[in-house]
């Protein structure tokens, strides 16, 4: 994607610093729940019959959010899925999924994904939301690096260096950036398929041609 394209698709937030340059972080495992993680916020990461990592999101909260804590969180370039339906849900990543049954009492219209380690998250492939539709929040206060990167199935996505925050409604209050880098390089970040797709970092690169 060109770099005018890119501007015009994603609405950029530099709370503070300058754009630079940033080697690609350390790739290691994909996805990984934090363990120490409340269990109402901790997803259960599995395997489609094509080899996509599937997170089945954890029960959305009265403002319909399903939080997801984890200690890694990185897409591979074969894709990712987040599954956001309680029956048998059709992807395009991976054909069809099984239901997830965290959702019984209903789906979610948010899917925060937040890395509560010390880890980056390297985006190399599209995530998609199986059944439906809901928004995306990535959140790593430790970078995010954006290379492949895309996003099926959501109308909103947004990319953060920074830790999310919830009101007693079960609302997404917040989100609050106080350091992290995000770049966007190599393969760039596909948003087509998304109304908005928004950034928050204290400082970010874009250099994806």
């Amino acid at each position: 994607m060109k770099k005018k394209e890119l501007a015009r698709k994603i609405t950029s937030w530099l709370t503070l610093g300058t754009f630079s340059l940033q080697p690609a972080l350390a790739f290691a495992t994909e996805i990984l729940p934090d363990r120490n993680a409340p269990i109402e916020e901790r997803p259960l990461v599995t395997e489609t019959a094509s080899g996509n990592p599937l997170v089945q999101i954890t029960a959305p909260t009265a403002g319909g959010v399903s939080v997801n804590r984890y200690e890694f969180f990185n897409v591979p370039e074969r894709g990712a899925i987040l599954n956001n339906s309680y029956g048998l849900a059709s992807t395009e990543l991976a054909g069809y999924v099984q239901g997830n049954p965290n959702l019984a009492a209903g789906t979610a219209r948010i899917i925060v994904n937040e890395v509560t380690s010390a880890n980056p998250s390297e985006l190399r492939g599209f995530l998609e939301v199986a059944g439906d539709r809901a928004g995306i929040v990535i959140a790593n206060p430790n970078g995010i690096l954006a290379d492949g990167a895309g996003f099926l199935n959501t109308a909103r996505v947004t990319l953060a260096t920074g830790r999310t925050e919830m009101d007693a409604s079960g609302n997404l209050a917040a989100i609050r950036v106080e350091g992290g880098k995000l770049s966007v390089t190599g393969n760039g970040l596909n948003a087509q398929s998304t109304d908005s797709a928004e950034i928050y970092a204290r400082a970010i690169e874009i250099n994806a041609g």
